[in-house]
């Protein structure tokens, strides 16, 4: 048996579904001294409960007696192997197991046989002895001390008890080599800390120790909690290894040790309630469930394990929910229900409401209704992409760039993984690479800074700004979905790449389960094999039950063909026969390296060939597809899906929508005097959101100022009512500003590195730790220049590069260095200077934040003096768990936009006209190369700016703190207009971004 898919199984400890069973734990708490025998007798009921079939088990044993050598042991297992991933010795375990079910089992042909039972004992014996060992941790700390524990604990129900050493000493061995379950890291986190907990469990109530039994439980209970970082989100998401999603594989490990050790402790005063019952039955039954179509899990939530064979299928999803029924029967309907959907004796869509949900921690999208579910997998700069350890998921990179999983019946896509054409992953923008990257084993953080979604708990948009230059992929675009009744609108802008190959985005790659109907050039007609190019002529193609529509033409490829693979193409543990599958197949070319491309489509599930005919695509209407805004009405809902991926102005025949930053914005029934506006922030980075709206039935211009939520609800949904009693709109005073960027960084580590320098390194690193792991920030300004009585506030600015998964526990402060004397490339620990009262604190920010620390008293105090020099030292403040460690972008790194700054805020100037204003902002000390320089008019401007180049490139506009605000577009010799209306006055530059020229720009009112 495939040892990866055994280990899962182990993970579950085999839960059964025996309602008579089961009817033993409803009795009342034990005192302490019989707590333990409770407990066994519980892990009994439920293995004995998981035989169904005593034949078939005698069978099994007596093949196993017949092949068992006389030490103990079994010739065709390799006691010596350590590898990885599919140990063997870990066999000997699983049939020890059966021969102890045969033994205790009542009513089984070996009950109580002492032959069998010193045939257990050799087997014990010869595992004691031969001491196997796997260099995965995994086998050491979990699956073989469940086993053992399991099957001393079914012994213990013998006529005739073990000899007594070969207990001892391997409850000894579970002690010293099992671990503990709360070490650091992901080892003593999530799913990983209740399945060593489980084993405590065992070994507690086997040794009768009240004290290692009660820390188990506790331990166990543990993960039933909301965490920002390994285990149960705040919005009922899950996580493990890291910021990666995992509601499958690890979540399913998660829920079954849960409801198990909650079995166990049934009856005792150990029995799970309360707070924690409630929680684990909402994540069952609000996020669980819900990845489930049918029987079948949707790819995007298994992580590595989408690679394993028959993952997708969740048939053992019943004997869950049947025990969760025990547990928490106020919500038995929803546990029938989900049985009923997992046996087939109901479809698909029974017992399923229409909901929506954005997980804004794990960047995943859900989306259900009682026809069908679609969700989506982004990932960001706070979030990791899907793992590939342990060799599984080999080709699994684009996994997270939107993959999108569609469906009406629930197996659309089972066990088409090996045959996958995995550069054209549905939902997903891509270059067709011919041999897809493998990034680092065990999961890399996404790079984009705005991926996020907003949600009314029916409707929502979700948005993916996605860029990679990762392995040669150098391909960005700007993707969104619009989430409906009946449609899911797909939108992508801004699509461009320098990769050799097309680049696609493909709508869906499933098993072909019948023709394909196609509606283009005014007719209709059936292929059933074969591929098939449409040039924008295709109104609609439909397949296996979900149609495509094309709003806005496009290059359409249909394929539906024989493809063949294996197994072990993505994933090293299973099998290198080849699979051939029918498979269909549809995308959109982009061809090759296109500049500025864009899409639309959309996904209408539960249809036939009638109903797409019938289906009015009219009531979809997509008003702006740009990099800037995309925007979608639904006329039959009253409802408007807006993104802003920058401050923009979105003008629609009497609606005029402002935004001062990026955003995802529902707003409802927009043509009533009471508007609904769902605000999220993808950023996850602001703190406030001002929306300038100019509305049908609503008189003048309002100004909304969204409050937006913070950890651990940064990126969640904030609901606003606009009405006349909004107020009205103000335009704001101008800001001056100027930044400066350091004239020296670095970090420096003690312990062994103690004396080596990084003044060169793209990061900087800061961490507070044991001898040997700290690491300590140290920047240096030129401030000769400022004029203390110009400067009202003046802030140091660091943009997080990446951050481990317990940032959010530690705290930042700057402090203040009077010696100028310390250089770039020659600061170490031991040189290092030392610094004396703190500043101000940033609270602990994962990657894509801004940590923003207030110096004004200090660059005040020394401003022009002090040999014109400001020098800061930042630190860390708190261990934790060793993973508090984080990065800044250093003034190395290559975009000028993530570099450290000053920002200093200037009084305002007497006079605001173009001249005064120019004045007090001087430019930013960057090289601007007048040659070749693209013409821009006016400068000064106000509302428009017109530019005109002598080359085709995109031209990108920066404020004064070299954050991005427009980007358009030009081509050599034509002219391109750029609207700056939403901008406040100030200084800008305008850069190219092939030429590098850099035009500044003066915007005034």
């Amino acid at each position: 048996m495939n040892v990866t898919k055994l280990c899962m199984l182990c993970c579950l400890i085999w839960v059964g579904s025996c309602y008579s069973v089961m009817a033993a734990f409803r009795g009342k708490a034990d005192s302490i001294p019989t707590v333990n025998d409770s407990i066994m007798n519980n892990i009994r009921q439920l293995q004995w409960a998981g035989v169904k079939d005593t034949a078939a088990l005698r069978s099994v044993v007596d093949g196993l007696l017949a092949t068992m050598q006389p030490d103990g042991s079994w010739s065709d297992i390799n006691y010596a192997g350590r590898d990885q991933t599919n140990w063997q010795p870990v066999t000997h375990l699983d049939r020890l197991r059966q021969m102890a079910l045969a033994y205790t089992k009542t009513g089984n042909y070996y009950y109580q046989r002492g032959a069998l039972q010193q045939r257990i004992a050799d087997g014990l014996t010869y595992w004691y002895n031969a001491h196997p060992t796997s260099t995965n941790w995994w086998y050491q700390q979990i699956a073989c001390p469940q086993r053992v524990g399991v099957i001393l604990i079914l012994m213990r129900a013998g006529a005739v008890p073990l000899p007594a050493t070969v207990g001892s000493q391997l409850l000894s061995r579970m002690a010293t080599e099992g671990g503990r379950p709360d070490q650091p890291g992901s080892q003593g986190s999530g799913a990983n800390k209740l399945d060593i907990a489980t084993h405590w469990i065992y070994r507690g109530s086997l040794t009768a120790d009240s004290a290692v039994l009660a820390f188990g439980v506790a331990q166990a209970y543990y993960p039933i909690f909301m965490t920002t970082g390994e285990g149960l989100q705040y919005d009922l998401a899950y996580k493990q290894h890291g910021m990666q999603l995992y509601i499958g594989g690890y979540g399913s490990v998660f829920l079954s040790g849960e409801v198990n050790v909650a079995l166990f402790t049934a009856g005792t005063t150990y029995a799970l309630a309360g707070s924690r019952l409630d929680l684990l039955s909402r994540f069952i039954r609000e996020t669980y469930f819900k990845t489930i179509r049918g029987k079948y899990m949707h790819f995007d939530v298994l992580g590595r394990g989408v690679s394993r064979s028959n993952a997708l299928s969740q048939g053992g999803l019943a004997g869950l929910a049947a025990n969760m029924k025990i547990l928490d029967p106020a919500n038995a309907g929803a546990y029938d229900a989900a049985i009923s959907r997992v046996n087939e004796t109901q479809p698909a869509s029974y017992g399923i409401a229409a909901g929506h949900t954005h997980y804004h921690s794990a960047d995943y999208t859900l989306h259900t209704r009682p026809a069908y579910s679609v969700d989506v997998r982004t990932v960001s700069s706070r979030t990791l992409r899907n793992e590939n350890g342990n060799g599984e998921n080999l080709k699994g990179y684009f996994l997270a760039d939107g993959a999108t999983h569609i469906t009406t019946a629930g197996n659309e896509y089972f066990n088409i993984f090996p045959v996958w054409d995995w550069a054209r992953i549905p939902g997903v923008t891509a270059p067709l690479v011919t041999t897809i990257p493998l990034p680092a084993a065990w999961g890399t953080y996404g790079t984009s800074t705005f991926t996020g979604g907003v949600s009314d708990s029916l409707y929502g948009v979700s948005t993916y700004a996605y860029t990679d230059n990762g392995f040669n992929i150098n391909t960005t675009a700007r993707k969104s979905w619009f989430f409906f009744e009946e449609e899911v609108v797909c939108l992508g802008a801004g699509i461009s790449s320098t990769h050799a190959q097309p680049v696609n985005t493909t709508l869906d790659q499933s098993l072909l389960n019948g023709p394909v109907t196609v509606a283009s050039g005014g007719t209709v007609q059936t292929v059933t094999g074969g591929q098939y190019t449409y040039n924008g002529t295709q109104q609609w193609i439909l397949h296996n039950g979900t149609g495509y529509t094309f709003p806005l033409g496009g290059k359409a490829v249909l394929s539906a063909a024989v493809q063949t693979g294996s197994w072990k193409s993505i994933n090293s543990s299973e099998a290198a026969d080849t699979v051939s599958q029918a498979v269909f197949k549809l995308w959109l070319d982009h061809g090759v390296q296109p500049v500025n491309n864009s899409y639309a489509y959309t996904i209408v599930p539960g249809k036939d060939a009638a109903g797409m005919a019938a289906y009015n695509a009219a009531q979809v209407q997509i008003a702006v597809n740009t990099d800037s805004v995309q925007a979608v009405y639904h006329a039959g809902l009253d409802l408007w899906g807006l993104v802003f991926f920058r401050p923009a102005t979105f003008r629609h025949d009497s609606i005029t929508i402002q935004a001062d930053a990026g955003c995802v914005l529902l707003l409802k029934h927009i043509g009533t005097p009471q508007v609904t506006v769902h605000a999220a922030d993808p950023s996850q980075a602001k703190r406030q959101l001002t929306l300038r709206l100019k509305l049908p039935a609503i008189t003048g211009e309002k100004a909304l100022v969204c409050q937006l939520p913070v950890s651990p609800y940064a990126g969640a949904t904030v609901r606003y009512t606009v009405d006349h009693n909004t107020p009205g709109y103000t335009p704001p005073a101008p800001v001056y500003t100027r930044s400066l960027f350091p004239v020296a960084d670095a970090y420096v580590n003690d312990g062994s590195s103690a004396a080596v320098n990084y003044g060169a390194a793209t990061g900087l690193v800061i961490k507070k730790d044991n001898a040997s792991y700290n690491r300590e920030v140290f920047l240096k300004f030129d401030v000769s220049q400022l004029d203390t009585a110009q400067i009202e506030k003046a802030t140091l600015e660091l943009k997080v590069k990446s951050a481990n998964t317990s940032i959010t526990t530690t705290t930042w402060q700057t402090k203040f260095i009077s010696d100028n004397g310390w250089q770039e490339m020659s600061i170490n620990w031991n040189n290092r200077p030392a610094s004396a009262g703190i500043l101000d604190t940033f609270p602990g920010s994962p990657a894509g934040t801004t940590a923003v620390f207030n110096i004004t008293g200090q660059l005040k105090a020394i401003a022009g003096g002090n040999s014109g020099q400001l020098s800061l030292h930042v630190v860390s403040t708190l261990r934790g768990d060793a993973k508090t460690d984080a990065s800044f972008h250093s003034r190395e790194t290559a975009d000028s936009a993530l570099r450290p700054r000053l920002v200093i805020y200037l009084k305002a100037p007497a006079a605001t006209n173009a001249r005064s204003m120019a004045a007090m902002q001087p430019d930013m000390k960057m090289a601007v190369n007048k040659s070749g320089a693209p013409e821009v008019m006016p400068n000064p401007a106000s509302h428009n700016v017109y530019i005109r180049s002598n080359r085709t490139e995109l031209m990108i506009l920066t404020d004064n703190r070299g954050q991005e605000q427009r980007r358009v577009q030009v081509t050599a010799g034509s002219r391109h207009q750029l609207d700056v209306s939403a901008l406040p006055p100030g200084v800008y530059y305008l850069r190219g971004s092939i030429s590098r020229t850099v035009q500044r720009l003066l915007i005034v009112r």
